[in-house]
């Protein structure tokens, strides 16, 4: 038999069980948000996390192309797909240092199931032909001489790139393409104040004078300069003296071969 309590709550009465509690005494669980344990590094943007997301859990492949100018976390999300899925199961390669030896080759040893590539939009047109081959198909074919070989692959292929305006017209609709604006300095700044603090326990204070310093004094908005600076540097003075010292010795484009 129940025991029947009545407690008054707006002049609604209640029938409650032994020992449970009235709905007014009875705190409101909200849901637990779940941690992103792939994009911890990327602010904003949780739209773009959502899409890649979404491509992971393909049955098929799916291609992801984000297009936009430095500073706009590009190769921020590359960078976490890479750490997320590591180097057994995915590729990376750097579109301005590759050559088609290089990532044809890598694909036909490695068979990875997702390649990133940074900077698809420097990559020689021929390269462009073999990626689209692999996309379109499923399959990567490459002859030298008289001789062929040809691989079937099941390939997520997830891609930066600075304009659009010299990738092959055929490769760009095979991707899923999203354009970002850049950061804004204060966008920037807490970008690196977070990842900075999260991979090598910067302190905030300093994690801002390398902002700082790599956006107004080098020009560079980019977070792999302020990576770069963070492991050699531990207070302010060693920042302002290293990016000096950079400055000073700064690439001139010089070709000295001539």
């Amino acid at each position: 038999m129940f025991n029947l309590f009545r407690k008054k709550k707006e002049d609604i009465y209640e029938i409650l069980l032994p020992g449970e509690k009235s709905q007014k005494e009875r705190p409101f669980n909200t849901p637990k948000q779940e941690k992103d344990r792939i994009f911890e590094d990327v602010v904003g943007y949780d739209d773009i996390k959502r899409v890649f997301r979404m491509a992971l859990k393909s049955d098929e492949p799916i291609h992801v192309l984000l297009v936009g100018p430095p500073a706009s976390a590009k190769t921020i999300f590359l960078d976490a797909l890479i750490r997320k899925l590591g180097d057994k199961q995915a590729y990376f390669a750097i579109g301005s240092s590759s050559t088609k030896a290089g990532v044809v080759n890598m694909l036909f040893m490695r068979e990875p199931k997702y390649l990133m590539v940074d900077e698809i939009d420097k990559l020689p047109m021929r390269d462009q032909a073999s990626l689209l081959g692999l996309m379109e198909t499923g399959e990567l074919v490459e002859t030298k001489v008289s001789k062929t070989r040809c691989i079937k692959l099941k390939t997520w292929v997830f891609a930066t790139a600075n304009t659009t305006a010299i990738l092959s017209k055929p490769l760009l609709t095979r991707f899923l393409v999203f354009n970002l604006k850049p950061y804004t300095y204060e966008d920037f700044e807490e970008v690196t104040v977070h990842v900075l603090g999260r991979r090598y326990n910067i302190k905030p204070d300093l994690a801002i004078v390398i902002a700082s310093a790599v956006w107004h004094k080098m020009g560079t908005p980019n977070i792999r300069q302020c990576l770069k600076i963070a492991k050699m540097t531990k207070k302010k003075e060693d920042v302002e003296w290293l990016i000096e010292t950079m400055k000073k010795y700064k690439d001139s484009g010089e070709d000295w071969n001539k």
